[in-house]
Order: C-alpha cells, then sequence, then structure tokens
C-alpha cells in the first residue's frame, strides 16, 4: 500500500516490515499484499506489480496482453518519473502495453482497493498482537469475505535505494502516449522493439534478481506460522480454514485487459 497505513498501531511489525503495498483485481474479487522491508520506492511498486503477475496474473489471464491500472499517488504517482521509467521497463520485458489512469486527489471513497481489499484486512487483524512478519501474512492471507474475497501476501526481502533521478534522455526514450483526457494522469507504455542498453541489462538483471527467488521466503514464513495463530485468523475472519497455498485457478471469461487497483492517496484518474 502506498500513501495510507493499513497496519494501524501494529508497531511490532514495523521495526522490521516498512511498507505494505497492495493490488486488487476487480474482476475475481482477489487481493495481493506485498511487503518490503525497505523503503517505499517507485522500484518496490513495480516489483510488486512484477511478482503479482508472475505468480497469479499470467495464470489468471494468459491471453491478456495489455494491463489497466488505476493507480494512485506516493511512490506510484503521476509525477514520479521512476514510477514511469520501471513500468517502461517491466512493459519491455512482457510484452505487454500498459495503460495507468491516477485517480484525482479526494477521490479515495471511490477506490476498491481501499473498501473491498484493506477495510477487510483491517477487520481481520483487529486486535491480533503483530509480533512477527508471519503472524501478519497469516493475517493478510487468512482475510476473506461472504462474496468470495481471497488475498495472497508474500515477503519483498529486497533493498532499494531512495533518492534516484531519472534524467531527460531517459524520459525521451520512453514509449509513452497521453491520453487525450486529463493527459498529466492517463498514459499508456507500449514495449519499445529496441529499449536503450541499460534498460537492456536491467531487464537481464531482473531475471536473476531477489525477486524471483521471494517465493521461497513466502514458503519458510509459510511453514513458520503458527497453527493457533492461523485459526485465530480464521476464527476472526468468519471463513473455513483453506491450504495456505495453491495452484492458481485460470479465470474465465474476458481475459483482457486485467485491471487492477492499487492503494494511495493522492493524484489518480
Amino acid at each position: 500500500q502506498t500513501g495510507g497505513d493499513p497496519m494501524g498501531g501494529a508497531k511490532w511489525v514495523r521495526r522490521s516490515l516498512r511498507k505494505l503495498y497492495g493490488l486488487y483485481d476487480v474482476g475475481r474479487n482477489r487481493g495481493a499484499v506485498g511487503g518490503g522491508v525497505s523503503a517505499d520506492t517507485a522500484e518496490f511498486a513495480v516489483d510488486c506489480l512484477a511478482r503479482w503477475w508472475n505468480n497469479i496474473g499470467r495464470g489468471a489471464y494468459p491471453h491478456a496482453d495489455h494491463l489497466l491500472l488505476a493507480d494512485g499517488g506516493g511512490s506510484n504517482g503521476h509525477r514520479s518519473r521512476l514510477f514511469k521509467r520501471e513500468l517502461q521497463r517491466w512493459a519491455d520485458r512482457t510484452g505487454m502495453a500498459v495503460t495507468v489512469g491516477h485517480y484525482p486527489r479526494g477521490a479515495s471513497k471511490w477506490y476498491p482497493v481501499e473498501h473491498r481489499l484493506f477495510s477487510q484486512v483491517s477487520k481481520n487483524w483487529a486486535a491480533v498482537p503483530l509480533r512477527s512478519v508471519d503472524t501478519m501474512l497469516a493475517c493478510l492471507r487468512g482475510t476473506g469475505t461472504a462474496t468470495g474475497l481471497t488475498v495472497d501476501a508474500w515477503l519483498m526481502d529486497k533493498i532499494y535505494p531512495t533518492r534516484l533521478k531519472v534524467g531527460n534522455a531517459e524520459m525521451k526514450a520512453l514509449n509513452l502516449r497521453r491520453h487525450e483526457t486529463c493527459p498529466d494522469w492517463n498514459y499508456t507504455f507500449q514495449p519499445r522493439p529496441d529499449p536503450p542498453s541499460s534498460d537492456r541489462q536491467s531487464a537481464e538483471l531482473f531475471l536473476h534478481s531477489p525477486l524471483d527467488g521471494l517465493g521461497t521466503g513466502r514458503r519458510k514464513s509459510r511453514q513458520a506460522e503458527s497453527p493457533r495463530a492461523r485459526a485465530a485468523v480464521f476464527r476472526r475472519s468468519g471463513a473455513e480454514p483453506t491450504p495456505a497455498s495453491g495452484p492458481v485457478q485460470p479465470a474465465s471469461g474476458r481475459q483482457s485487459p486485467v485491471e487492477t487497483g492499487r492503494n494511495a492517496k493522492g493524484p489518480p484518474s
């Protein structure tokens, strides 16, 4: 999550977990939350998106060629050059077009990720002492509703540098088309057939980055979850205990574009 703070007063977890970043698939009523141990940066935001796509989105939407993001402010705001550069690199890696629509200020009451995902997370871990990352992940994964909401959660243990600058030359190299309506808030990235050498090197590094190895961290954390803690989580949510992990079920119906919502309090469209 960017902007807001669904962790409330969970100071125990904050000592090791710095930020949560959430994505909500509107069509499938499925949420995903990445917990970072580093700074809230645009690279962290896009890595969470990439993790969601690699683990969930690609299996749910195998024929998708266009991703639609309803976005917010903060590290993934409409003014962030780094966010645009990282999204362009992700589009180059996947070959997918990415359209971003930033919500305007004051529009958070219409933001699905706030009311359909993080509100339920807050209810599920209310009064639960979040004394460890494993307990927090168990609470996130145990969140559910009678309408079928499910939540995936993982730990992002990569350290992200802050205060990175993106120069004018890099911005000119982006394959970015701004829309006629609110062009600062609505724009589309198309994959570049021949990205700059620096971006090609970044794509090669991405294939071997800690992001790909974070699945092991997720399995370890799930194994470490206390059965008593998990039972308490499911009792609070009113859901029936389910296996901690399982295969991704392909979604039926229309495959593209995929619409996801990410939390933030700031400009979007």
